[in-house]
């Protein structure tokens, strides 16, 4: 798989979120390690614990499967990466999108409902069929979760959109 291009280009960034508390990450311990571009923080079936915080840089975090890689996501400098994020890839549709829309929701658009994307660049990020996508944005809208026009999601029901979410996420808030 070493040389392989992605096969999707991850459209999440996180970044500087987490800038205030560099400090405290260092008093209770945590150890400095340069990592070199290229290099793999884990491989599959091999329990990894760990947590990253960036400093500088990018890591792109991806899964490795049979076709070569699927990108998740980018951690940028400021943000922490958890290999709990990959157990993300192997759950329901529906869960995955609700914690996609809801990191955006509170991460990226924080002063705003309406999150800018298209439901194929969702289903993208999710790793989803467009029929899985689908489905699953109209339990959102019967539900009353969401509305979609465009190339815009506007979140109507913050509190019933992390229901829906993955128990790791649901559990962070």
């Amino acid at each position: 798989m070493e040389g392989t291009q992605p096969h999707i280009i991850p459209s999440i960034y996180l970044a500087n979120y987490l800038n205030d508390f560099e400090e405290l990450m260092v008093k209770y311990g945590a150890r400095e390690k340069k990592i070199e571009k290229g290099s793999y923080l884990t491989q599959y079936g091999v329990i990894n614990n760990t947590a990253y915080y960036v400093r500088k840089g990018i890591i792109h975090l991806s899964l490795g499967h049979e076709q070569g890689r699927k990108s998740l996501n980018m951690f940028g400098p400021g943000t922490i990466m958890f290999f709990d994020s990959i157990n993300q890839t192997f759950e329901p549709c529906l869960a995955r999108i609700c914690d996609i829309l809801y990191l955006y929701l509170t991460k990226v658009y924080p002063a705003s409902s309406r999150i800018p994307m298209s439901q194929t660049e969702l289903a993208s990020l999710a790793g989803a069929s467009q029929a899985q996508m689908e489905r699953s944005l109209k339990i959102l809208k019967k539900e009353g979760i969401l509305n979609t026009s465009g190339k815009q999601i506007t979140i109507l029901d913050q509190d019933k959109l992390l229901a829906h979410c993955t128990l790791g996420m649901r559990s962070n808030v």
